[in-house]
């Protein structure tokens, strides 16, 4: 577990990468990372297995959240 000040550090963090690198790229790193960490066996099969259902995630969330008429806060990448 996280102490407190690990947490807002965390936290600190995460808001400084959705503002600068934007909502959408940060979501897919974010879920990358948590596949891939929880991921029982790595392999270089299971890794770009991984990464392409996290692309075709990012893809569908995107396509999603267009045809809803909602917009991304701003950032360098989407």
């Amino acid at each position: 577990p996280f102490t407190g000040a690990q947490l807002k550090r965390l936290g600190i963090a995460l808001a400084l990468c959705i503002r600068i690198l934007g909502f959408l790229t940060s979501s897919v790193i974010v879920m990358a990372a948590t596949g891939l960490i929880f991921e029982l066996a790595l392999s270089s099969k299971t890794v770009v297995r991984d990464l392409i259902v996290t692309v075709i995630f990012a893809v569908g969330m995107y396509a999603l959240f267009t045809a809803l008429g909602i917009t991304f806060p701003k950032g360098i990448l989407i």
